[in-house]
Protein backbone atom coordinates (compact mmCIF):
# COMPACT_ATOMS: atom_id res chain seq x y z
CA UNK A 1 0.00 0.00 0.00
CA UNK A 2 1.67 3.51 -1.21
CA UNK A 3 2.02 5.88 1.44
CA UNK A 4 -0.24 9.14 1.87
CA UNK A 5 0.91 12.23 -0.29
CA UNK A 6 1.27 14.14 2.59
CA UNK A 7 3.23 11.84 4.36
CA UNK A 8 6.14 11.30 1.03
CA UNK A 9 5.84 14.95 0.54
CA UNK A 10 6.87 15.23 3.81
CA UNK A 11 9.38 12.81 3.96
CA UNK A 12 11.03 14.76 0.87
CA UNK A 13 10.64 17.76 2.45
CA UNK A 14 13.41 16.62 5.46
CA UNK A 15 15.66 15.32 3.24
CA UNK A 16 16.04 17.81 0.84
CA UNK A 17 16.18 20.18 3.77
CA UNK A 18 19.59 18.86 4.51
CA UNK A 19 20.84 19.28 0.61
CA UNK A 20 24.19 21.51 0.91
CA UNK A 21 27.17 21.26 -1.64
CA UNK A 22 29.55 18.67 -0.24
CA UNK A 23 32.87 18.70 1.42
CA UNK A 24 34.34 15.88 0.41
CA UNK A 25 36.10 15.09 -2.95
CA UNK A 26 34.98 11.95 -4.67
CA UNK A 27 37.13 8.88 -6.38
CA UNK A 28 36.20 8.73 -9.75
CA UNK A 29 38.18 7.93 -13.03
CA UNK A 30 38.47 10.93 -15.82
CA UNK A 31 39.06 10.82 -19.24
CA UNK A 32 40.12 13.55 -21.60
CA UNK A 33 37.75 13.38 -24.85
CA UNK A 34 38.53 14.88 -28.14
CA UNK A 35 36.54 17.22 -30.33
CA UNK A 36 34.72 14.38 -31.72
CA UNK A 37 33.88 13.55 -27.84
CA UNK A 38 35.76 9.94 -28.01
CA UNK A 39 38.49 9.70 -25.37
CA UNK A 40 42.28 10.36 -25.93
CA UNK A 41 44.08 7.23 -25.20
CA UNK A 42 46.64 7.49 -22.08
CA UNK A 43 45.00 11.19 -21.52
CA UNK A 44 43.46 10.66 -18.34
CA UNK A 45 43.48 10.10 -15.08
CA UNK A 46 42.76 6.82 -12.97
CA UNK A 47 42.93 7.86 -9.39
CA UNK A 48 41.17 11.20 -9.49
CA UNK A 49 39.42 12.54 -6.58
CA UNK A 50 36.61 15.57 -7.68
CA UNK A 51 35.87 18.27 -5.54
CA UNK A 52 33.32 20.02 -8.17
CA UNK A 53 31.79 19.76 -11.34
CA UNK A 54 29.54 21.78 -12.97
CA UNK A 55 28.92 23.38 -16.52
CA UNK A 56 31.75 25.73 -15.67
CA UNK A 57 33.54 22.47 -15.85
CA UNK A 58 35.81 19.79 -13.33
CA UNK A 59 38.13 20.38 -11.05
CA UNK A 60 40.04 17.61 -9.12
CA UNK A 61 42.93 16.42 -7.34
CA UNK A 62 45.19 13.21 -8.18
CA UNK A 63 46.52 10.63 -5.71
CA UNK A 64 45.42 12.72 -3.00
CA UNK A 65 41.89 14.15 -2.45
CA UNK A 66 43.19 16.56 0.33
CA UNK A 67 45.86 18.08 -2.18
CA UNK A 68 45.53 22.08 -2.69
CA UNK A 69 47.02 21.16 -6.10
CA UNK A 70 43.77 20.87 -8.05
CA UNK A 71 43.65 20.85 -12.04
CA UNK A 72 41.02 21.58 -13.90
CA UNK A 73 39.25 20.84 -17.18
CA UNK A 74 36.36 22.65 -19.16
CA UNK A 75 32.93 20.90 -19.55
CA UNK A 76 32.21 18.56 -21.91
CA UNK A 77 35.87 18.09 -22.47
CA UNK A 78 36.03 15.46 -19.97
CA UNK A 79 34.71 12.16 -19.28
CA UNK A 80 34.07 10.72 -15.44
CA UNK A 81 33.39 7.87 -13.91
CA UNK A 82 32.17 7.51 -10.27
CA UNK A 83 32.04 4.55 -8.41
CA UNK A 84 28.76 4.09 -6.33
CA UNK A 85 29.51 0.00 -4.68
CA UNK A 86 30.34 1.40 -1.40
CA UNK A 87 27.83 4.00 -1.58
CA UNK A 88 24.78 1.65 0.21
CA UNK A 89 21.80 4.59 0.22
CA UNK A 90 22.32 5.32 -3.22
CA UNK A 91 23.23 1.77 -4.72
CA UNK A 92 19.86 0.32 -3.38
CA UNK A 93 18.30 3.15 -4.94
CA UNK A 94 19.77 2.13 -8.15
CA UNK A 95 18.91 -1.82 -7.69
CA UNK A 96 15.13 -0.32 -6.76
CA UNK A 97 15.03 1.38 -10.43
CA UNK A 98 16.49 -1.07 -12.12
CA UNK A 99 14.12 -3.29 -11.02
CA UNK A 100 11.25 -0.96 -12.16
CA UNK A 101 10.44 -0.48 -8.59
CA UNK A 102 9.22 3.62 -8.74
CA UNK A 103 7.90 3.80 -5.56
CA UNK A 104 10.47 2.34 -3.46
CA UNK A 105 13.73 3.67 -5.81
CA UNK A 106 12.06 7.04 -5.25
CA UNK A 107 11.94 7.04 -1.46
CA UNK A 108 15.68 4.77 -1.60
CA UNK A 109 17.03 7.98 -3.52
CA UNK A 110 15.68 10.59 -0.96
CA UNK A 111 17.46 8.95 1.64
CA UNK A 112 20.31 9.23 -0.19
CA UNK A 113 20.13 12.30 -0.73
CA UNK A 114 20.31 12.87 2.98
CA UNK A 115 23.12 10.62 3.39
CA UNK A 116 25.19 11.22 0.56
CA UNK A 117 28.65 13.23 1.24
CA UNK A 118 29.73 13.83 -2.01
CA UNK A 119 28.01 16.27 -4.57
CA UNK A 120 27.31 14.10 -7.70
CA UNK A 121 25.34 12.04 -5.43
CA UNK A 122 23.57 14.59 -4.57
CA UNK A 123 22.90 15.54 -7.50
CA UNK A 124 22.15 12.34 -9.04
CA UNK A 125 20.09 11.49 -6.44
CA UNK A 126 17.69 14.00 -6.56
CA UNK A 127 17.62 14.15 -10.36
CA UNK A 128 16.66 10.32 -10.15
CA UNK A 129 14.16 11.06 -7.06
CA UNK A 130 12.61 13.45 -9.53
CA UNK A 131 12.35 10.47 -12.34
CA UNK A 132 11.29 8.15 -10.54
CA UNK A 133 8.63 9.91 -8.57
CA UNK A 134 7.18 10.63 -12.38
CA UNK A 135 7.59 6.97 -13.25
CA UNK A 136 5.29 6.40 -9.81
CA UNK A 137 2.83 9.18 -10.39
CA UNK A 138 4.21 11.38 -7.63
CA UNK A 139 4.09 14.54 -9.96
CA UNK A 140 4.04 16.95 -6.75
CA UNK A 141 7.32 15.10 -5.49
CA UNK A 142 8.86 14.97 -8.85
CA UNK A 143 8.70 19.00 -9.32
CA UNK A 144 10.32 18.97 -5.76
CA UNK A 145 12.97 17.45 -6.14
CA UNK A 146 13.82 19.09 -9.46
CA UNK A 147 13.27 22.76 -7.86
CA UNK A 148 15.63 21.93 -4.77
CA UNK A 149 18.31 20.75 -7.30
CA UNK A 150 17.44 23.91 -9.04
CA UNK A 151 18.34 26.37 -6.16
CA UNK A 152 21.26 24.56 -4.23
CA UNK A 153 23.36 23.42 -7.55
CA UNK A 154 21.89 25.59 -10.39
CA UNK A 155 24.49 24.79 -12.91
CA UNK A 156 24.73 20.61 -12.33
CA UNK A 157 25.78 18.88 -15.23
CA UNK A 158 22.32 17.63 -14.33
CA UNK A 159 19.90 20.03 -14.78
CA UNK A 160 18.59 19.71 -18.14
CA UNK A 161 17.85 16.33 -17.60
CA UNK A 162 16.01 17.26 -13.93
CA UNK A 163 13.95 20.17 -16.09
CA UNK A 164 12.99 17.34 -18.97
CA UNK A 165 11.68 15.71 -16.06
CA UNK A 166 9.96 19.17 -14.81
CA UNK A 167 8.04 19.83 -18.28
CA UNK A 168 7.05 16.04 -18.21
CA UNK A 169 5.22 16.31 -14.26
CA UNK A 170 3.88 19.54 -15.85
CA UNK A 171 2.49 17.87 -18.84
CA UNK A 172 0.94 15.21 -16.34
CA UNK A 173 -0.61 17.47 -14.46
CA UNK A 174 -1.99 19.32 -17.38
CA UNK A 175 -0.35 22.56 -16.89
CA UNK A 176 0.69 22.84 -20.67
CA UNK A 177 1.13 26.21 -19.99
CA UNK A 178 4.47 25.62 -17.97
CA UNK A 179 5.47 22.97 -19.74
CA UNK A 180 6.00 24.92 -22.61
CA UNK A 181 8.07 27.42 -20.81
CA UNK A 182 10.44 24.53 -18.97
CA UNK A 183 10.74 22.85 -22.76
CA UNK A 184 11.63 26.64 -24.24
CA UNK A 185 13.96 26.93 -20.89
CA UNK A 186 15.77 23.66 -22.09
CA UNK A 187 16.02 24.71 -25.13
CA UNK A 188 17.76 28.28 -24.56
CA UNK A 189 19.91 26.02 -22.74
CA UNK A 190 21.88 23.85 -25.71
CA UNK A 191 24.68 26.81 -25.71
CA UNK A 192 26.09 26.29 -21.99
CA UNK A 193 24.89 22.45 -21.36
CA UNK A 194 25.30 20.89 -24.66
CA UNK A 195 23.00 19.82 -27.39
CA UNK A 196 21.19 17.33 -24.96
CA UNK A 197 19.35 20.39 -23.49
CA UNK A 198 18.14 21.03 -27.39
CA UNK A 199 17.08 17.36 -28.07
CA UNK A 200 14.77 17.32 -24.45
CA UNK A 201 13.44 20.87 -25.24
CA UNK A 202 12.48 19.75 -28.71
CA UNK A 203 11.23 16.29 -27.35
CA UNK A 204 9.09 18.24 -24.33
CA UNK A 205 7.57 19.85 -27.05
CA UNK A 206 6.42 16.65 -29.09
CA UNK A 207 5.03 15.07 -25.62
CA UNK A 208 2.89 18.92 -25.61
CA UNK A 209 1.63 17.72 -29.12
CA UNK A 210 1.03 14.33 -28.30
CA UNK A 211 -1.07 15.29 -25.54
CA UNK A 212 -3.28 17.52 -27.45
CA UNK A 213 -3.54 14.49 -29.75
CA UNK A 214 -1.46 15.88 -32.65
CA UNK A 215 0.17 13.22 -32.63
CA UNK A 216 1.35 13.62 -36.78
CA UNK A 217 3.22 16.76 -35.67
CA UNK A 218 4.73 14.90 -32.77
CA UNK A 219 6.13 11.79 -34.97
CA UNK A 220 7.55 14.87 -37.28
CA UNK A 221 9.14 16.68 -34.55
CA UNK A 222 10.87 13.50 -32.75
CA UNK A 223 11.78 12.81 -36.46
CA UNK A 224 14.05 15.53 -37.00
CA UNK A 225 15.32 15.44 -33.51
CA UNK A 226 17.07 12.01 -34.63
CA UNK A 227 18.28 12.98 -37.84
CA UNK A 228 20.53 15.17 -35.63
CA UNK A 229 21.48 12.61 -33.10
CA UNK A 230 23.97 10.04 -33.60
CA UNK A 231 22.47 7.04 -32.43
CA UNK A 232 26.14 5.68 -31.03
CA UNK A 233 25.93 8.71 -28.74
CA UNK A 234 23.20 9.15 -25.55
CA UNK A 235 22.00 5.07 -26.66
CA UNK A 236 19.31 5.74 -24.05
CA UNK A 237 18.18 8.67 -24.78
CA UNK A 238 18.09 7.39 -29.00
CA UNK A 239 16.09 4.62 -28.14
CA UNK A 240 13.31 6.30 -25.88
CA UNK A 241 12.86 8.70 -28.73
CA UNK A 242 12.09 6.30 -31.11
CA UNK A 243 9.52 4.48 -28.62
CA UNK A 244 7.99 7.76 -28.08
CA UNK A 245 8.43 8.45 -32.35
CA UNK A 246 6.69 4.80 -32.84
CA UNK A 247 3.82 5.60 -30.49
CA UNK A 248 2.99 8.90 -32.32
CA UNK A 249 3.17 6.99 -35.60
CA UNK A 250 0.67 4.20 -34.49
CA UNK A 251 -1.63 6.95 -32.64
CA UNK A 252 -1.35 8.87 -35.73
CA UNK A 253 -2.67 5.31 -37.85
CA UNK A 254 0.50 4.94 -39.59
CA UNK A 255 1.40 1.27 -37.69
CA UNK A 256 3.51 0.25 -40.15
CA UNK A 257 6.05 2.80 -39.97
CA UNK A 258 5.88 2.47 -36.10
CA UNK A 259 7.08 -1.16 -36.91
CA UNK A 260 9.79 -0.03 -39.18
CA UNK A 261 10.91 2.63 -36.08
CA UNK A 262 10.71 -0.49 -33.58
CA UNK A 263 12.92 -2.71 -35.52
CA UNK A 264 15.47 -0.40 -36.07
CA UNK A 265 16.20 -0.06 -32.46
CA UNK A 266 15.46 -3.88 -30.92
CA UNK A 267 18.73 -4.66 -30.43
CA UNK A 268 20.59 -1.73 -29.57
CA UNK A 269 22.83 -1.99 -26.09
CA UNK A 270 20.77 -0.01 -24.05
CA UNK A 271 19.42 -0.69 -20.77
CA UNK A 272 17.42 -3.78 -20.42
CA UNK A 273 14.05 -1.83 -19.48
CA UNK A 274 14.38 -0.17 -22.77
CA UNK A 275 14.65 -3.07 -24.84
CA UNK A 276 11.66 -4.99 -23.10
CA UNK A 277 9.28 -1.55 -24.19
CA UNK A 278 10.51 -1.61 -27.99
CA UNK A 279 9.72 -5.35 -27.91
CA UNK A 280 6.41 -4.73 -26.14
CA UNK A 281 5.80 -2.19 -28.30
CA UNK A 282 6.69 -4.28 -31.34
CA UNK A 283 4.18 -7.01 -30.10
CA UNK A 284 1.14 -5.14 -29.29
CA UNK A 285 1.14 -3.69 -32.98
CA UNK A 286 1.73 -6.75 -34.35
CA UNK A 287 -0.70 -8.59 -32.17
CA UNK A 288 -3.50 -6.08 -33.99
CA UNK A 289 -2.72 -7.67 -37.44
CA UNK A 290 -4.96 -10.60 -39.04
CA UNK A 291 -2.61 -12.72 -40.40
CA UNK A 292 -0.82 -15.73 -38.53
CA UNK A 293 2.35 -14.80 -39.30
CA UNK A 294 1.97 -11.61 -38.17
CA UNK A 295 0.47 -12.61 -34.56
CA UNK A 296 3.08 -15.37 -34.45
CA UNK A 297 5.72 -12.75 -34.94
CA UNK A 298 3.81 -11.04 -31.92
CA UNK A 299 3.98 -13.78 -29.72
CA UNK A 300 7.56 -13.99 -29.98
CA UNK A 301 8.06 -10.28 -29.10
CA UNK A 302 6.06 -10.44 -26.29
CA UNK A 303 8.00 -13.45 -24.86
CA UNK A 304 11.50 -10.97 -25.42
CA UNK A 305 10.32 -8.29 -23.56
CA UNK A 306 8.98 -10.53 -20.87
CA UNK A 307 12.38 -12.27 -20.36
CA UNK A 308 14.77 -9.39 -20.75
CA UNK A 309 17.15 -8.84 -17.67
CA UNK A 310 15.75 -5.30 -16.27
CA UNK A 311 12.51 -5.68 -17.80
CA UNK A 312 9.55 -3.62 -15.58
CA UNK A 313 7.17 -5.68 -13.91
CA UNK A 314 4.24 -3.52 -15.99
CA UNK A 315 6.18 -4.40 -18.98
CA UNK A 316 5.96 -8.29 -18.27
CA UNK A 317 2.85 -7.93 -17.53
CA UNK A 318 1.43 -6.44 -20.41
CA UNK A 319 3.69 -8.99 -22.72
CA UNK A 320 1.87 -11.67 -21.28
CA UNK A 321 -1.35 -10.41 -21.60
CA UNK A 322 -0.69 -9.82 -25.46
CA UNK A 323 0.63 -13.49 -25.79
CA UNK A 324 -2.72 -14.27 -24.34
CA UNK A 325 -4.36 -12.63 -26.95
CA UNK A 326 -2.28 -13.64 -29.84
CA UNK A 327 -2.70 -17.06 -28.72
CA UNK A 328 -6.79 -17.25 -28.30
CA UNK A 329 -6.37 -15.81 -32.05
CA UNK A 330 -4.05 -18.45 -33.19
CA UNK A 331 -6.43 -20.94 -32.10
CA UNK A 332 -9.34 -19.81 -34.16
CA UNK A 333 -7.17 -19.33 -37.20
CA UNK A 334 -8.07 -22.24 -39.71
CA UNK A 335 -4.57 -22.15 -41.60
CA UNK A 336 -2.53 -22.81 -38.04
CA UNK A 337 -1.92 -26.44 -37.60
CA UNK A 338 -3.19 -28.06 -34.07
CA UNK A 339 0.33 -29.18 -33.53
CA UNK A 340 1.33 -25.38 -33.46
CA UNK A 341 -2.14 -24.09 -31.66
CA UNK A 342 -0.77 -26.69 -28.49
CA UNK A 343 2.47 -25.21 -28.99
CA UNK A 344 1.70 -21.89 -28.08
CA UNK A 345 -0.68 -22.62 -25.57
CA UNK A 346 2.57 -24.70 -23.88
CA UNK A 347 4.65 -21.66 -24.84
CA UNK A 348 2.12 -19.85 -22.19
CA UNK A 349 3.84 -21.17 -18.93
CA UNK A 350 6.90 -19.44 -19.62
CA UNK A 351 4.99 -15.81 -19.03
Amino acid sequence: MSRPLIISVWMLGMCLAMVAPAAESAPAVISKLNDKGQKVENGGFSEAFVATESVDGIEFTVDDPKSLNRLSLKFRSYDVEYNYNELVDYRRARMAEEAGTFDKAYEAYVKAVGSAKYQWVKEDALVRAAGTALQANKFNEALTAVAALEKEFPRSVRLDRALSVRGQAQVATGDAASAAKTFATLSAMAKEWGESAALWGAQGQANLLAANKQYTEAAEVISKILTRMDPNKAKKLYVGLVLELAENQRAAGKPDDAVTSLRGVLYREVEGSLQARAHLALAQILATKPDAASLAAAFDQAALASVIKGAEPTVVSAAKTVALAVTDKLAKDPAVSAADKAEYQRSLSFF
